[in-house]
């Protein structure tokens, strides 16, 4: 727990409730779970440290009790790896002070539970409108053939589903294709067009704060994609 020591005016607390946490446990994989992703989370605030410079800033002690406890419980009993690491980096984003102040990290929350690295991803590359097709091929080429067509598809067609992304209309097409400049369809009816809506956007925005990636020891899903130390 050094990173939370380093970064936090008052850790004491903190500290003492993680404790409590972990006393509550009741199997030896709830409390590897637990120490998997505070360990995680540690790594992330070294890396992120000159951002969390201004300590008396970035710390308001019950909020950010609420948000430890929050994770921690939906943690000690995820499966998946992936997840667990996906749930430290919220963490790590609750933390920067960028998101200090946003009311939205409940609905965030709630999400997250339901992505993982590869829907961020997509998320992350839909700034603008692209094809399936430039989608696939972006996700491809940025995680050196990491996943399958079929995968990438499943994922972005969930987001919209989940209101995150949104398909541009068949009326949207003509009339884009009809500007030309930077892009030209030759068969609009046929194409689909995505990009991330507000919502997907407000949340891309908060989570890949918390990405970190050269993380010591650990194999972060997002290695392959960039070789600085976030998304952000």
């Amino acid at each position: 727990m050094g990173g939370i020591n380093n970064y936090c005016v008052n850790p004491e607390p903190i500290i003492s409730a993680i404790i409590d946490f972990i006393k509550g446990l009741r199997s030896r994989r709830q409390i590897n779970n637990i120490s998997e992703v505070l360990r995680i989370y540690s790594s992330n605030l070294d890396i992120m440290k000159e951002a969390l410079i201004d300590k008396e800033f970035f710390i308001k002690t019950p909020i950010y009790l609420e948000d430890l406890l929050s994770i921690l419980n939906k943690v000690k009993n995820e499966e998946s790896e992936e997840k667990r690491k996906l749930f430290a980096d919220f963490l790590s984003a609750c933390r920067h002070p960028d998101n200090l102040e946003c009311g939205n990290k409940a609905i965030f929350f709630r999400l997250i539970e339901q992505l993982d690295y590869l829907a961020v991803m997509i998320l992350h590359s839909l700034t603008q409108y692209q094809s399936e097709k430039g989608i696939v091929e972006r996700i491809i080429q940025d995680t050196n053939n990491n996943y399958e067509t079929d995968e990438i598809l499943v994922h972005l067609w969930n987001l919209e589903s989940l209101g995150l992304v949104e398909k541009i209309s068949a009326e949207e097409l003509e009339k884009l294709s009809k500007r030309g400049g930077n892009r030209k369809l030759r068969n609009p009816k046929d194409v689909h067009l995505y990009r991330s809506n507000r919502l997907g956007a407000s949340l891309c925005n908060f989570i890949t704060k918390g990405i970190v990636l050269n993380t010591s020891g650990i194999n972060h899903p997002f290695t392959n994609k960039k070789n600085n130390d976030s998304l952000s």
